[in-house]
C-alpha cells in the first residue's frame, strides 16, 4: 500500500508544487492550508478506524497553531512521524523541532530531490521501527506463552495474579482461582506415549479456553497442571466454572492408536483473602486439588478461608453424573440397607442419629425449598409427620445438581456456626465413654477447622452436632472422629 503523505502549509503554491511532485513517485498526498484543520483530519480518520497517515510534513510558520506545537500534539496523540519546513530564521531550531518530535528538519526554499531523499529515509526508518516492536512484541508473547498449548505460562501467572491482587486491593472485587491436574496423566504417557500426551495437554487446553469468559485467563501452570485466574468472582461462582470444566472434560474422548481414551481432571478452587501473600493463595488452590485427588480424582474441591485457620472450610462439590429421577420412597424405602458407597462424593446435610421425634426441621424445609425439592409433606415419602430422616436427606442430596449442594453447603454451615452446642443432650454411647459437651464442643471445633466432612446440626435432644465423613453407617462409627482431637 502507498505511503500516506499530509502537507501542511498556508501557500497554496508550495502545496501545489509538493503535491504534483510527491505524486508522481507514487505517494498517497492530502493536503491543508493550517494545523488545525490537520488535527481535524487526524481526528476523522481516527474515528473511522486506525490513522493511516505515514509522514506529516508541515511548515513551521502557519496561521493560528504553528507547527511545532501541532507537532507536539501529533505526537502525543498518534503514531505518525512529522518533517517539519522553515525558512532561514533564527526563531526557530533544528534542536526545538526534535525536541517535540519531528524525525526530521528542512530548510526552504524546498529542494524537491533532497525533500524526496529525506522522505524515503524517514519512511524507512519508520517500517525497521515497526518491524522491531513487532518483533519486541512477537519475543514477549514467546516469553509468556506455553509452545504447546498456547496458553500462558506460569511466569506470566505470577505476573498477571499480582496484577489482579492489586486490583483486589484497590476496588475490593472478588477473586478467586482454579488449579487443575490430569488424573493419572503419568499413566496414560507411558501407556502411549508423549506424543499422544502432547495431543491431550493440547486439546485438554482448548476445553479450558471454551468455559472461560473474556476476562478469564488460563495458564499452563506446569507438566499436566493448569490453573485459571477468575476476576470479580466468588468462590461459588468460581465453584461453577470448576465444575463445567470438569464435566466438559470427562466427557471428552481422546483418540489414541486404535482406541478412544477417556481422561478426568481434578479441580481445587479458593478465594482470595486481603492481605495474603501470593503464595498462600496458590498454595490453598493446589492443596483444594490434592483434597480432591485424594476424595476419588474427577472432583472439584474449594478451600474457604486460610489454610491451619479456624475460619477454613473444605466442600466438596458432588461430581457424579445425576442418576435417572426415581421415586422418593423407592430411592430411600430402606436407606440402612443401601448405604452411600465409600466412593460418593462428600455432600452437606442433616443426619439425624436416633429418631428425631419433635425436632425442629424448619431449617431443612428451607434447604429443600431452596434446591426446589420440596413442595408439600404430603408429596413426599420421605416426609413423615413433618420429619426426615438424614439418611433420606444425604440420598437427595446426592442426586442434586451441584449448584443445589453448593447452595445448601453455604446454607448449612452459616447455621452450624451459630449452633447450641450447650443444648446438645450426649447419647449414652458416648457417656459410656465419659464423653461430655465440652468434649463434643471440641469435637465440632476441631473438624470445622480441618473441613473432615459435612456437617449434620440438630440442637435437640437425642441428637449431635458433627461432622462425618463420606457415605453413612451407624452412629458409633462417628466415635473414633474423637482421636482427632
Amino acid at each position: 500500500m502507498a505511503s500516506h503523505i499530509l502537507i501542511v502549509d498556508h501557500e497554496p503554491s508550495t502545496l501545489k508544487t509538493m503535491e504534483a511532485f510527491l505524486g508522481r513517485f507514487g505517494y498517497r498526498v492530502s493536503s491543508v492550508s493550517s494545523a488545525e484543520e490537520a488535527i481535524r483530519l487526524l481526528e476523522h480518520l481516527e474515528g473511522n478506524g486506525p490513522v493511516n497517515v505515514d509522514v506529516v510534513i508541515t511548515d513551521i510558520l502557519l496561521p493560528g497553531m504553528n507547527g511545532l506545537d501541532m507537532t507536539d500534539r501529533i505526537k502525543s496523540r498518534w503514531n505518525v512521524d512529522v518533517m517539519v519546513m522553515t525558512g532561514y530564521t533564527p526563531d526557530y531550531s533544528y534542536e526545538a523541532a526534535v525536541s517535540k518530535g519531528a524525525s526530521d528538519f528542512v530548510f526552504k526554499p524546498i529542494q524537491l530531490e533532497e525533500l524526496n531523499l529525506r522522505l524515503k529515509r524517514v519512511l524507512r526508518e519508520r517500517k525497521l521501527n515497526r518491524e522491531r516492536l513487532e518483533m519486541m512484541d512477537e519475543l514477549k508473547a514467546l516469553s509468556i506463552t506455553d509452545d504447546l498449548t498456547q496458553l500462558y505460562n506460569s511466569r506470566y501467572f505470577y505476573i498477571h495474579i499480582k496484577m489482579e491482587i492489586d486490583r483486589f486491593n484497590r476496588y475490593g472485587h472478588d477473586l478467586s482461582l482454579l488449579f487443575l491436574d490430569i488424573d493419572l496423566f503419568k499413566i496414560h504417557n507411558d501407556t502411549y506415549g508423549h506424543v499422544e500426551g502432547d495431543k491431550v495437554l493440547v486439546r485438554i487446553a482448548q476445553l479450558i479456553r471454551s468455559c472461560l469468559r473474556k476476562m478469564d485467563t488460563a495458564y499452563r501452570y506446569g507438566g499436566e497442571e493448569f490453573t485459571v485466574i477468575l476476576p470479580e468472582t466468588p468462590a461459588e461462582e468460581a465453584l461453577t466454572v470448576a465444575e463445567r470444566l470438569r464435566a466438559v472434560v470427562a466427557a471428552e474422548s481422546f483418540p489414541v492408536p486404535g482406541a478412544l481414551a477417556h481422561l478426568t481432571i481434578s479441580v481445587g478452587v479458593t478465594q482470595y483473602i486481603r492481605e495474603e501473600s501470593v503464595t498462600d493463595f496458590v498454595k490453598r488452590a493446589d492443596a483444594a486439588m490434592y483434597r480432591a485427588k485424594q476424595a476419588g480424582r474427577n472432583k472439584v474441591t474449594c478451600v474457604w478461608g486460610a489454610l491451619n485457620s479456624d475460619l477454613s472450610h473444605i466442600r466438596q462439590v458432588n461430581t457424579e453424573k445425576p442418576r435417572a429421577a426415581l421415586p422418593m420412597a423407592e430411592k430411600a424405602s430402606d436407606p440402612e440397607k443401601s448405604p452411600v458407597p465409600d466412593t460418593a462424593p462428600v455432600a452437606i446435610g442433616y443426619y439425624f442419629l436416633e429418631n428425631p421425634s419433635g425436632a425442629d426441621i424448619s431449617g431443612l424445609i428451607k434447604l429443600y425449598r431452596l434446591a426446589g425439592w420440596w413442595t408439600d409433606p404430603t408429596d413426599n415419602p420421605a416426609m413423615v409427620s413433618g420429619i426426615v430422616r438424614g439418611s433420606h436427606f444425604f440420598l437427595v442430596a446426592r442426586e442434586g445438581s451441584t449448584s443445589a449442594i453448593v447452595a445448601m453447603g453455604r446454607a448449612i454451615s452459616d447455621r452450624a456456626s451459630d449452633a447450641y452446642i450447650q443444648d446438645v443432650t450426649v447419647d449414652p454411647v458416648f457417656r459410656k465413654k465419659g464423653i461430655g459437651t465440652q468434649v463434643v464442643s471440641r469435637l465440632v471445633s476441631r473438624l470445622k477447622a480441618d473441613g473432615i466432612g459435612w456437617i449434620g446440626l440438630i440442637a435437640e435432644r437425642k441428637t449431635h452436632l458433627f461432622y462425618r465423613p463420606l457415605g453413612f453407617s451407624p452412629m458409633a462409627d462417628a466415635v473414633p472422629m474423637l482421636k482427632l482431637l
